[in-house]
C-alpha cells in the first residue's frame, strides 16, 4: 500500500508560517515574561521593601516627656518607662545615656537604670559607656513594645533644692554598623528637689529645761543643754531660738524678753541675748553638719513674780534665703 505526500498542506503551511516571524515572535514575549517577573519582584520582595528597609524605622517611648516634682533628700524615685519599635535587622542593640543640659550641679552619681532583663540598677550619666537598653536576635516588623524600664532617682543632702534638666538620649546598633549610631529621638526629663530642713532636738539630762528658783530676785540659769542635730539641701540653713512667755498655773506670767540665752564674744566675754524674738544662733551651708550644743539660759525674776509653776516652751526655727523658697 503506497501513500502520497500532500504538497498542498505543506504548501499551505509554508504559505501561512514564516519561520524568521516565528523566532521574533517568541523572542519578543520572553523579554515581556522577564520584564513582567522582574516588576513583580521590584514590588513584592521583603528584602527591598519601601516599608522594611534594614536598619530602624520607627521609635517611640511611653511616656513621651519625664517630670519628677516634690523630691526630698534620702528617699528613692522611680520614673517607668517602656519603648515601641520597627526595625528589619536580625540582631540589634539599644542603648542609653541620660545628659544633664543644666551644668549648675553635676548629678552625674545620682542617676540609675533599671532593666527587665538584668533588674540591677546601673549608672545611666556615663557617656562612654551607656547602658545596654535591650538587645534582639530578631527583627520587629510591626509596631510593638521591645521593653518596660526604670529610670531612678536617688538624692542625698549634698543636692542643692532646685529644679534639673536632663535628655535622656538613645543610640541604636545593629549586626553591621559600629560604633553605635544616635538616635533623634530624645525624651526631656525635669527633677525638683524641694527644700528640705531636718533638725532633732534632744534635752539633757532631763527631757525638759528646768529652773529652780528659790531665793531673792535675780538670774537663775538651768542645768540643762539642749542638743541640735541636723540636715538641710539648701546654699544657706541659719538656726533661729525664740521664747514664749512662761505661764503660771495660778495665772501668773513671766514674759519672754526676760528669758536669755548667753553668746560668746571671744576673749571669755559674753552677752545675753533676750528671747522676746528670734535669735540667730548659727548658719551651716550645703553639705556642713549640723550639730551644736546650746547651753547658757537663763530668767530674771523679779520680786513681783509670785511663787508658782511656770511652763512654756522654747522654739528653735530656720531661715533660709528667699531664692530658695522660689525654687
Amino acid at each position: 500500500m503506497h501513500f502520497k505526500r500532500p504538497k498542498q498542506l505543506v504548501t499551505c503551511i509554508g504559505k501561512n508560517f514564516d519561520s524568521k516571524k516565528i523566532h521574533k515572535l517568541i523572542s519578543h514575549i520572553l523579554k515581556l515574561f522577564v520584564f513582567l517577573v522582574i516588576l513583580f519582584l521590584v514590588y513584592h520582595s521583603p528584602a527591598v521593601s519601601n516599608n522594611q528597609q534594614p536598619g530602624l524605622s520607627f521609635f517611640t517611648s511611653y511616656p513621651s516627656e519625664f517630670i519628677l516634682k516634690n523630691c526630698q533628700p534620702d528617699n528613692s524615685y522611680d520614673i517607668p518607662f517602656s519603648i515601641d519599635m520597627v526595625n528589619h535587622d536580625s540582631q540589634w542593640i539599644i542603648y542609653a545615656y541620660l545628659n544633664q543640659t543644666d551644668k549648675k550641679t553635676n548629678l552625674s552619681k545620682y542617676f540609675f537604670l533599671l532593666t527587665s532583663k538584668s533588674g540591677k540598677e546601673e549608672i545611666i550619666t556615663n557617656q562612654k559607656k551607656p547602658v545596654v537598653l535591650i538587645e534582639g536576635l530578631n527583627p520587629v516588623p510591626i509596631q510593638s513594645q521591645i521593653g518596660e524600664f526604670i529610670l531612678r532617682f536617688k538624692p542625698d543632702w549634698n543636692i542643692p533644692a532646685g529644679q534639673y534638666q536632663f535628655e535622656l538620649l538613645f543610640a541604636y546598633q545593629n549586626s553591621t554598623s559600629s560604633p553605635p549610631l544616635s538616635l533623634p529621638y530624645k525624651i526631656p526629663v525635669t527633677i525638683t528637689i524641694d527644700p528640705t530642713v531636718l533638725l532633732n532636738v534632744d534635752i539633757q539630762p532631763q527631757n525638759e529645761l528646768e529652773f529652780d528658783i528659790q531665793g531673792q530676785p535675780g538670774l537663775y540659769a538651768t542645768e540643762n543643754r539642749i542638743l541640735l542635730n541636723g540636715k538641710a539641701n539648701v546654699e544657706k540653713l541659719t538656726i533661729l531660738c525664740w521664747a514664749e512667755d512662761l505661764k503660771g498655773k495660778k495665772g501668773h506670767i513671766i514674759p519672754n524678753s526676760r528669758i536669755f540665752l548667753t553668746r560668746s564674744l571671744g576673749t571669755k566675754k559674753t552677752e545675753m541675748i533676750a528671747l522676746d524674738k528670734p535669735f540667730e544662733i548659727k548658719s551651716f551651708q550645703i553639705g556642713e553638719p549640723i550639730s551644736l550644743v546650746i547651753d547658757g539660759f537663763y530668767i530674771k525674776t523679779l520680786l513681783e513674780d509670785l511663787p508658782d509653776v511656770y511652763e512654756g516652751f522654747i522654739h528653735f526655727d530656720y531661715l533660709v534665703p528667699v531664692n530658695e523658697k522660689e525654687k
